[in-house]
């Protein structure tokens, strides 16, 4: 449908009622449901941070969304997105949006990149995105498990997996008096990760612990000697909707690895989420992290939907 066959179409600065709208429409444009992490950017007060967002509007029904903020990681960049709902694409909405974005960016000071994150089924948001100048650069992929695959021995492969690993698990029952510990391990394990960063660009871990709601469940695997616990891996995952729960970051110490600490404590997280009714897990990894991509198929993985990373510079 064409522009002219519509009603008249608003774009304006969104409101603060209007944020669990943008948020629910950029959802449909990432490969898992980020819609607490966009508004949490949206209503960030921390000094210096840059947010903006907008809305169409056709007959006061909100039909797309886009919006500008700094990037939690990476000094200096900023994270764009824009996506509308059907069937308002194709209609010049979204670039109608996306130009809105243009004039902030011909504005901003202090920052030097612009990412985004599309999921990887859609060729039109991807072409969207290149056709303003953007570049793919990271590939992640996506994986989803149903739990019943698993069967109801599950609880006792993960103590196995465990036991075979040398590690104990321990679930994380207080997150925020374990946030240092957390994220201490979370800065061993990343050494030598893939991460969906550009070549040269800084990577600032100050604030990744507010990626994680406070939802989230938190397994760590520890090695014990004596009375002296050491964290040498960990995974945390988050509740989606509807039974899935999304897995928000695994990872084990580098002397650790290939030693079966990933497979014990993502097992222990499968049990501990398939006792509380969980139906399914999703997860995302770089499409060049060998090393959990096989182990996700040894888990019987099935392939789901992952994204890209695309970046530009602002200065064109």
């Amino acid at each position: 449908m064409t522009d002219d066959q519509l009603p008249a179409r608003t774009l304006r600065p969104a409101e603060p009622r209007d944020l669990a709208a943008v948020a629910d429409l950029l959802a449909l444009a990432g490969a898992s449901d980020n819609r607490r992490e966009t508004l949490e950017r949206l209503t960030d007060t921390a000094s210096g941070s840059l947010r903006y967002a907008w809305v169409a509007e056709r007959a006061g029904r909100i039909v797309g969304a886009a919006k500008l903020t700094s990037h939690l990681l990476f000094p200096g960049t900023l994270s764009a997105m824009v996506a509308v709902a059907e069937p308002e694409r194709r209609a010049g909405t979204g670039g109608a949006l996306a130009a809105l974005i243009e004039q902030r960016l011909a504005t901003v000071e202090g920052y030097g990149t612009v990412t985004c994150s599309l999921r990887d089924d859609s060729a039109d948001g991807r072409r969207f995105a290149e056709a303003r100048g953007f570049t793919a650069h990271h590939h992640s992929k996506g994986w989803r498990l149903p739990l019943a695959a698993l069967g109801d021995g599950l609880p006792r492969l993960a103590a196995r997996a465990a036991d075979d690993s040398g590690v104990r698990i321990r679930l994380v029952t207080d997150s925020r008096a374990e946030a240092a510990t957390i994220m201490e391990c979370v800065g061993r394990t990343m050494e030598s990760l893939p991460i969906p960063a550009q070549e040269g660009q800084e990577v600032d871990m100050s604030r990744a612990g507010e990626l994680i709601g406070d939802d989230a469940v938190t397994l760590l695997a520890e090695t014990v000697e004596g009375t002296a616990a050491r964290v040498r891996g960990l995974t945390m995952v988050t509740p989606e909707r509807d039974g899935r729960w999304s897995t928000v970051y695994t990872g084990v110490e580098p002397d650790y690895r290939r030693r079966g600490v990933a497979r014990a404590v993502k097992l222990a997280a499968f049990a501990y989420l398939a006792e509380r009714g969980a139906s399914e897990v999703v997860t995302h990894n770089d499409s060049g992290n060998a090393g959990i991509l096989g182990l996700n198929a040894s888990f019987a993985m099935e392939p789901g939907v992952g994204y890209w990373t695309l970046s530009r510079r602002i200065d064109g």
